[in-house]
């Protein structure tokens, strides 16, 4: 550990929608807290030396040991990986949801998953999951209805995830993943036939669910 005191956003706002076109659906229960609760009396915090053999991943992945005091005088102290927010795509063309074939690390297996992929700064989930998908599919969409946001692990990361579904997919161009990432094809999976398959990511079966399928 070090003892170099790190800045703690404890909630933060919704991305600025800018006149997107998207169908933005008000999910129950989704809604980011925008104060700390009465109970909290204050929250500090200290960075958590973390190392990565990869390039970036230290201001990806941001350890960080949270003091948390409450108002009867109790305390919690927990590690938090300080995350930004992720959107995932369920993507549907011709009564088929477009799915890919990629291999996770810390699964040690190649998954089928949905698209998915990081928010950069300034970006809208909307937009974020359109690009997104053309990289890792070569599918786009028009419009999309999006849901969110969900939080991963509330207790143990700030991450959280915005569900992109986009009815209207369709091809638009050869697949362009970025470099590192392990994707072996797309793969089509009629909506009557989807949960014959083995669907292994939880978060992912949640946003097919979402989907109403």
């Amino acid at each position: 550990m070090n003892d170099q005191k790190c800045h703690v956003a404890l909630y933060s706002a919704s991305p600025a929608w800018e006149g997107a076109t998207e169908l933005l659906v008000q999910t129950p229960g989704a809604a980011a807290p925008t104060e700390v609760p009465e109970s909290v009396r204050h929250v500090s915090a200290r960075c958590v030396a973390f190392r990565s053999p990869h390039a970036g991943d230290e201001s990806r992945f941001l350890l960080e040991e949270w003091t948390t005091e409450f108002d009867d005088g109790t305390s919690s102290r927990d590690y938090v990986w300080v995350r930004g927010q992720y959107v995932l795509v369920v993507p549907i063309w011709n009564r088929e949801v477009v799915f890919i074939r990629q291999y996770k690390k810390a699964a040690e297996r190649t998954l089928l998953v949905l698209p998915w992929g990081g928010i950069e700064p300034g970006e809208s989930p909307l937009h974020a999951g359109r690009r997104e998908l053309e990289e890792e599919t070569g599918y786009s969409f028009r419009t999309a209805e999006v849901h969110g946001p969900f939080y991963d692990l509330p207790d143990k990361s700030t991450g959280g995830h915005w569900v992109v579904v986009a009815r209207n997919a369709y091809r638009k161009a050869e697949p362009s993943p970025d470099d590192g990432e392990r994707i072996y094809g797309t793969e089509l999976i009629p909506v009557g036939q989807l949960w014959r398959h083995h669907i292994p990511v939880l978060m992912h079966v949640g946003a097919l669910r979402l989907a109403g399928l």
